[in-house]
């Protein structure tokens, strides 16, 4: 076998993909260099080796047989990693969307959108391992040898893969296997996540939800110790500190794209709620990025 397997679909612009999958398989533990593309949902089995990381700025141990999961839009960050073989499955909303037939990914918000506000990862055990690695397998021979109905194929294959972790998702985290009504709080979370780039006022959301700005704080409090406030403010805050440590905009433009008129009102908000400034931030990130890749040779497994 290849050190290195890479097979990809491209999409229709030729320039980024539809569908990713990669294998490594060396003989000493390394790091491996791969840029990820974070508008993909993302799939990372670290089948032998280990390694620390940080999704969306929160720390992750991982060994032998976890498997992440990551929405578009998160970040994962290397902070140390020693990989010998492991598996990367990525691919587009449009692409899962247009082949699935599936309207969205709320089947499989346990794992990607993470409504239960688990850990981003599952564990394999022996027994486990045996089926996932066959589904991966089918991925791999599908797009070594392409036949008819090609795309339709792997989508099948993938959601196999999808199922057989959700269902392994619900037993480690003790969650029901009884659908959910989505709750009052859960479609305030879902209407954040799709406009909080331009509606910030608790009103707006109050709006949509036919409810009072007071009977919503009322609710969420219940639940969380967050004002609906703070909610979209979080939400904001983690989107300015992935596009500042990330992203290439300038502080000015970043202030645009998420809804502030004037980038200096920006600038206070962000510092009101880090405590340092924009600029500031991103300057850190850019030095402990090169610290980092000059002391141990980061590079990112996906």
């Amino acid at each position: 076998m290849k050190p290195v397997n890479i097979y990809r679909i491209p999409d229709h612009s030729g320039e980024g993909h539809q569908f990713k999958l990669c294998s490594v398989n060396f003989d000493e533990a390394c790091v491996i260099k791969d840029k990820i593309q974070s508008d993909l949902f993302n799939i990372i089995w670290i089948k032998n080796g280990k390694g620390r990381y940080k999704i969306d700025f929160k720390s992750y141990e991982a060994e032998h047989d976890n498997i992440f999961f990551l929405a578009p839009g998160q970040i994962l960050e290397v902070e140390d990693e020693a990989i010998r073989q492991g598996y990367r499955i990525a691919f587009s909303r449009e692409f899962y969307y247009l082949e699935s037939g599936v309207k969205d990914m709320t089947r499989h918000g346990l794992l990607f959108n993470n409504v239960y506000e688990t850990a981003a990862c599952i564990r394999l055990s022996e027994s486990d391992k045996v089926s996932f690695e066959r589904s991966v397998e089918n991925l791999f021979e599908e797009l070594e040898n392409p036949g008819h109905s090609h795309k339709e194929l792997i989508i099948s294959y993938l959601n196999v893969f999808l199922i057989r972790a959700t269902r392994l998702k619900r037993v480690q985290y003790g969650i029901s296997h009884q659908p959910i009504k989505q709750s009052l709080i859960e479609k305030f979370n879902s209407l954040v996540e799709q406009h909080f780039k331009i509606k910030h006022a608790v009103s707006d959301y109050a709006d949509i939800l036919n409810i009072s700005p007071k009977t919503l704080a009322k609710q969420l409090q219940n639940k969380y110790a967050q004002t609906p406030s703070e909610v979209i403010q979080g939400r904001l805050m983690l989107e300015a500190k992935r596009l500042l440590r990330f992203g290439e905009s300038s502080v000015k433009e970043i202030a645009y794209e998420l809804g502030f008129e004037d980038p200096g009102y920006f600038t206070r908000f962000f510092k009101k709620h880090s405590s340092v400034c924009p600029t500031d931030y991103a300057e850190q990130g850019r030095y402990n990025k090169n610290q980092v890749a000059q002391n141990t040779k980061q590079a990112i497994f996906i």
